[in-house]
């Protein structure tokens, strides 16, 4: 993981610690203020689904997540691939934090959302 990567991750989890929002009547997606805290900590965030995730024979994981109008098909990491897998066999939508754009390299944490696809 580069410097950038463990600063980022580090503001994400400072965003996270101790956290106590009140639930807004009706939210789709991650709460607004969390959503905020992550774009501003040299990170971006995506609420979308996966498509497909798998095994490739060199024993890597092929992950396709897609959001409204865009996607990407990378090799995830074993512990991201882990909440994909969870979410693409329960349906729900994953909230991807990630330095840039959401490909494997990329990735500081895989949330499972309460959602249906």
């Amino acid at each position: 993981m580069s410097k950038k990567q463990r600063k980022a991750l580090k503001a994400i989890s400072n965003v996270f610690e101790n956290v106590q929002l009140k639930a807004p009547s009706r939210v789709l997606g991650p709460h607004p203020t969390l959503v905020r805290a992550v774009d501003t900590a040299d990170t971006v965030g995506y609420v979308g689904w996966i498509n497909h995730a798998g095994r490739v024979a060199d024993g890597t994981y092929q992950v396709q997540f897609d959001v409204p109008g865009d996607g990407w098909s990378s090799r995830w990491p074993k512990w991201a691939y882990a909440a994909a897998r969870e979410a693409l066999v329960s349906r729900k939508r994953v909230w991807v934090i990630a330095n840039g754009e959401p490909f494997g390299a990329n990735l500081l944490q895989v949330l499972v959302l309460n959602q249906d696809v």
